[in-house]
């Protein structure tokens, strides 16, 4: 609960994307989590994304 509110947090204060705070932390943890398969299942083949777009999940 303490992720959610600081996601309203920093929404308000303009710092965090727009949108449903659930929704967004559910699908940043989907995100890291289809990664850490991808990594599991492909090793050193896998190169993985540029953080900076899983933070736009989460910040302006």
């Amino acid at each position: 609960m303490t992720g959610l509110l600081q996601m309203q947090q920093g929404q308000q204060t303009g710092e965090a994307a727009e949108g449903d705070p659930f929704q967004l932390a559910a699908t940043f943890i989907s995100a890291t989590q289809g990664i850490a398969s991808f990594k599991l299942m492909f090793g050193e083949q896998f190169v993985l994304p540029d953080k900076e777009i899983l933070i736009r999940i989460l910040l302006k």
